[in-house]
């Protein structure tokens, strides 16, 4: 969309395109939404058999966050291998390896599972962090062992079951994350990990300062947004709401006093 962003909330006149797209919504005049707009609502509606339906003719020509959408529809009606395969097709096809499967998958469940609270999508999200942080080790990717192993010591410390540890304990997650950490490429998400690694073992002043060093490293907004809102949630449980305003200061999210 044109314009700044003070343009784009306030126009300046009904002939801003802001103003137009906003009028045709409210008043049902936006005409026919795409098949992949109406896939990602009907993912967002659980209508996951819809969302097959209007994608899997186009799989070849999908972007990536289309593809996305259509895996985790084909995740949430139990066929999980054809949610990776069609995302593992997507890389081959394009030449690439953009998108993890496992870690894609995993991540999308994860955010499903904090807005909903489906047990069994936190389960299914738990299985494939561990799954992907298993072969990450096997195969010596750092990087993948890092996320995954980050993500796997996350719900197991927000975990609703208090008997979900097994073999793979929260203290035993952070301290693989952070031996991977140290051995990967430094970057802004290193740092985001060994600052919530630290935030996990209750090292306040060690996870601020690496939180940061990722904030300084970001190349997005966007990024610095995850990163703080990860950051928020795993204080909320560690420290309750007692430090919420330093993790805020740590991204530059400081609301100014009102005399």
């Amino acid at each position: 969309m044109p314009g700044n962003h003070l343009e784009i909330v306030h126009p300046d006149s009904t002939d801003h395109y802001s103003y137009k797209l906003l009028y045709k919504i409210l008043t049902n005049t936006r005409g026919a939404f795409s098949a992949v707009e109406s896939a990602r609502l009907a993912v967002e509606n659980r209508e996951f058999q819809e969302a097959i339906n209007l994608l899997m003719p186009g799989v070849d020509d999908l972007d990536a966050n289309a593809i996305v959408t259509l895996a985790l529809a084909l995740e949430s009606i139990g066929f999980d291998k054809d949610a990776e395969d069609v995302i593992e097709r997507w890389n081959t096809t394009h030449a690439r390896s953009a998108l993890d499967p496992v870690g894609v998958l995993a991540g999308r469940l994860k955010r499903r599972w904090l807005v909903g609270r489906q047990q069994k999508d936190f389960d299914r999200a738990l299985e494939l962090y561990s799954d992907g942080f298993k072969q990450a080790e096997e195969k010596k990717n750092h990087d993948q062992a890092y996320y995954h192993a980050i993500n796997v010591a996350y719900l197991l410390l927000v975990s609703p079951d208090e008997d979900v540890e097994g073999a793979l304990t929260v203290e035993y997650m952070v301290e693989r994350a952070l031996y991977h950490v140290e051995v990967a490429q430094e970057n802004q998400w290193t740092y985001a990990t060994i600052g919530e690694a630290f935030l996990i073992q209750g090292k306040l002043e060690e996870s601020l300062e690496a939180y940061g060093k990722a904030k300084a490293l970001a190349n997005t907004l966007r990024e610095c947004d995850s990163m703080h809102m990860q950051a928020v949630a795993v204080s909320s449980h560690v420290f309750g709401d007692k430090v919420s305003k330093q993790i805020d200061e740590a991204f530059g999210y400081v609301s100014e006093s009102v005399s």
